[in-house]
């Protein structure tokens, strides 16, 4: 094997797999202005678990947190999950140089049943699917991409050659060693 091409690429799911992060914002915008008086909470919260986002801005409201999370839950079973434009190619185009991919996801594995019922073919197109179950903390927590640099689901690689790819850069990353990729997704301009 060639060890100077990447042997494993980590996909973040909402923004980059799936076009859902305009979605995201208008939910969390408006969860924001009714519970917290806030008008900016949805820039806050993108990419993080829901745990973060309760711990974080919702402490000691269990009230409302179980308001939100039924909202949540009924928002994401009626989602459009259109793929990014040109990403089932890229990933078809790394399968066939032999790169491993997987998800590595704040979604929890509710949201992504909505996913597979919408497109089944999601299982097969990734070597594994992490969702935030699967972690102690929330992004940019270096165990939401390390995992992989310790051989988590046969990913034994050196993690100089994974890629990560986020809809946002993440501090995580460069700890681990992946090189990061930001880009433009809709409307907005990741740094």
């Amino acid at each position: 094997m060639d060890t100077t091409k990447a042997t494993a690429v980590l996909f973040d799911f909402d923004g980059v797999v799936v076009d859902t992060e305009t979605q995201y914002s208008h939910f969390w915008h408006e969860m924001g202005k009714q519970y917290l008086g806030m008008d900016d909470i949805e820039g806050r919260v993108k990419g993080q678990t829901l745990v973060y986002i309760y711990d974080t801005f919702f402490p000691g409201m269990a009230k409302e947190q179980a308001e939100i999370t039924e909202r949540l839950n009924r928002f994401e079973q009626e989602m459009s999950f259109d793929f990014i434009p040109g990403v089932l190619d890229f990933i078809a185009d790394l399968h066939r140089n032999g790169v491993k991919t997987a998800v590595v996801t704040s979604s929890n594995e509710a949201k992504m049943a909505a996913v597979y019922r919408v497109h089944p073919e999601i299982k097969t197109l990734f070597d594994r699917i992490l969702t935030a179950e699967m972690f102690t903390a929330s992004k940019p927590a270096p165990a939401c991409t390390g995992l992989f640099s310790v051989g988590y689901g046969g990913f034994r690689h050196n993690s100089r050659h994974h890629i990560c790819i986020r809809g946002f850069f993440q501090r995580a990353e460069s700890r681990h060693g992946f090189r990061s990729y930001r880009y433009r997704v809709g409307n907005h301009q990741f740094p």
